[in-house]
């Protein structure tokens, strides 16, 4: 056995062990767990237990608890998810399923139900330029499975939700300062209130990084200082009664010394910049007994740049600079009916309306353009969703949507979900679905004039999923929540970036089919003391034409913890991942990280002293590279320690 995943087993056994220790205890009622309200698999509240999916819900007592920053490093914590860096951003791989070029682009991200994915990449924040800090955040569901028979495009892998908090709980104001290793420094302001029927909310933060601790490989070297990020988050939202108003505005720009597209090594003005902005309306009311209305309306802006200097081989001192500029428009309706016996009915509409996407590069030396494209156009979707309650033991979910896309036609997707509470603990659900993911902007439109990235001359088609899955949740006699999945999916005619044998450049095409399939179990428990733990292991096989398919690994374990020890707090993370193939074929070792965030007792009732750690064992490890690296593999962070101060006004 691999000694990392020997250690990793002990880790998880020695979590389990505590149980006894805290037998004494009043435990939470596992129904409170399978009974916490879930609004993303359905669009609906509805109980997780009787949601068609295997549901994660991440608290934000969880997020205090283990100090994630950035939407990724919880979600690194999910059953079954792989979570991959190349120094520029993070991928999310559901069901351990990532390949090369996927850049976030299967998996819908929402805010309070707003689409977060940009127009042009259909891109999903994760990292420093998620546009909300995560001390804003009430709790996040992740949605495993295709959730297109209610939200269309991009919903192909996952739904991810992120609930923000009520003006009610936060009470008055908070600031937090925070310091670490790498010139790591960052302030947060925020406020809010509430009275009558309104109430109000105001965040600000600052972060800024000078650059890692030395990031090296044999191919770039040492660029210590080269990986230096700054980012600016503003989250504004009113609420008069039944109208909510709403705007963020988030910057990042980073250093990249990962050398892409075989650019200059070293290079300081290697940089990425990234803006997310969006101004929301969101109206609800119940327009009679039973019958409930929602309107929602999104502004999206999205803006990229990124500069690419040189030529590695013939060492240039060109520069080209890639822009970018997405605006969009969103508005969606829904009616929520709940008149008839045993019947949850959601109907829905949808349009998107591109405003601008905006593709340009040029050579900024010369001034010479090479890109100037801007194929705007729009979508709208009708759906139907019914959750039909045929008896005290059986629940069936059913939903489907159609989609109409000006650049490619119509698509069509069903979902189904049988769910039978089989004894008054145990729940099974049966599941089958299937989604589709349009080629974006990027993939159908961008070429750089031959030095890199060329067009498809025969265009690209759309990539569908068909699943089936199986979920079992359990509880035990001695208060643990056992969960266990099974699932297969295949992708038909998945869009990857290849490069032409040819004459060498890359381009996007529709590839032959790729089956996945695997397998879950996770065991949970908490206490009323505030105990917590949760272990899990996933066990999948995707293959497609070529073999193995690349960046995706068969094995991930996980195991969390949250213990509280005399006034402080212990939130302690472990994980593997399994060895992958790199995108040349060649292999990945697994790796296993452990990281933990140490809370202290209250300071005066209102403040609040923490220390993080990431990769407490400094641990060697690689991401496997995209196509765009000349390197097959991408060094990760070593060891980082972080203080956080923060205190109620």
């Amino acid at each position: 056995m691999n000694l990392k995943l020997y250690c990793l087993g002990l880790g998880c056994v020695a979590l389990l062990s505590m149980a006894p220790a805290y037998a004494d205890l009043t435990t939470l009622p596992l129904e409170a767990l399978l009974s916490s309200e879930v609004i993303a698999a359905s669009r609906f509240p509805q109980q997780a237990r009787e949601a068609p999916s295997a549901v994660s819900i991440i608290s934000a007592r969880e997020i205090r608890e283990h100090g994630w920053r950035t939407l990724a490093e919880a979600l690194a914590g999910v059953r079954g998810v792989l979570v991959a860096n190349d120094r520029a951003y993070s991928y999310l791989g559901p069901r351990g399923l990532l390949r090369p070029s996927d850049y976030n682009t299967h998996v819908l991200i929402l805010l309070d139900g707003v689409r977060l994915n940009d127009n042009v990449y259909t891109q999903g924040p994760l990292g420093a330029e998620f546009p909300l800090d995560m001390e804003g955040v009430e709790r996040i569901e992740y949605v495993p499975g295709p959730g297109a028979s209610i939200y269309g495009n991009n919903a192909f892998l996952g739904v991810v939700n992120i609930i923000t908090r009520d003006a009610a709980a936060q009470s008055g104001g908070e600031a937090s300062v925070e310091a670490g290793n790498a010139g790591w420094r960052r302030a947060r302001a925020s406020m809010g209130g509430a009275g009558g029927n309104r109430d109000w909310q105001l965040s600000l933060s600052h972060g800024r990084r000078d650059g890692s601790s030395p990031y090296s490989d044999d191919l770039v070297g040492n660029v210590d200082q080269l990986d230096g990020e700054e980012s600016t988050r503003l989250y504004a939202r009113l609420s008069l009664g039944e109208l909510k108003i709403s705007a963020l505005l988030a910057r990042r720009d980073k250093a990249d010394p990962t050398a892409p597209y075989d650019t200059l090594i070293g290079d300081p003005r290697s940089r990425i910049r990234d803006q997310h902005g969006h101004l929301g309306l969101a109206w609800q009311t119940e327009l009679k007994t039973g019958l409930t209305g929602d309107i929602l309306a999104d502004y999206g802006n999205y803006r990229f740049q990124g500069d690419y200097p040189g030529d590695r081989t013939a060492a240039s001192s060109d520069l080209k600079r890639d822009s970018t500029v997405g605006r969009w428009l969103n508005l969606q309706a829904r009616l929520t009916d709940q008149r008839l016996a045993d019947h949850k009915l959601v109907w829905g509409a949808e349009w998107q309306q591109d405003l601008e996407k905006h593709q340009r590069g040029e050579n900024v030396s010369t001034a010479t353009p090479y890109l100037d494209s801007n194929p705007r156009g729009y979508l709208a979707g009708l759906y139907v969703q019914d959750e039909w309650r045929l008896n005290e033991t059986w629940l069936l979910n059913l939903g489907a949507r159609y989609d109409h896309h000006s650049s490619f036609g119509g698509a069509f997707n069903p979902r189904l979900g049988l769910i039978q509470r089989a004894t008054p603990r145990t729940t099974l659900k049966y599941l089958a679905g299937t989604a589709y993911r349009a080629p974006n902007a990027y993939e159908s439109h961008y070429h750089d004039n031959g030095a890199s990235q060329k067009l498809n001359p025969t265009g690209l088609k759309p990539e569908r999923i068909r699943t089936l899955e199986f979920v079992a949740e359990h509880e035990t006699a001695s208060d643990w929540l056992l969960t266990g999945t099974l699932f297969q999916y295949r992708i038909h005619d998945p869009i990857t970036q290849i490069e032409d044998p040819a004459d060498g450049l890359f381009m996007f095409t529709n590839q032959s089919t790729l089956n996945s399939s695997g397998m879950g179990l996770q065991a949970e428990r908490r206490w009323s003391s505030g105990e917590h733990v949760r272990v899990s292991l996933a066990r999948q096989r995707s293959r497609d034409g070529q073999g193995r398919v690349s960046l995706s690994p068969d094995l991930l374990a996980k195991a969390t913890a949250n213990l509280p020890l005399g006034g402080w707090n212990l939130g302690l993370e472990c994980q593997y991942v399994g060895p992958r193939r790199d995108s040349a074929g060649g292999d990945i070792a697994g790796y296993s990280v452990t990281h933990l965030n140490l809370i202290a007792p209250r300071l005066a009732n209102r403040g609040e002293l923490s220390l993080r750690i990431r990769n407490v064992f400094d641990r060697h490890y690689s991401d496997p590279a995209g196509d765009e690296h000349t390197q097959a593999a991408i060094t990760q962070e070593g060891r980082s320690i972080e203080a956080r101060l923060a205190w109620q006004l």
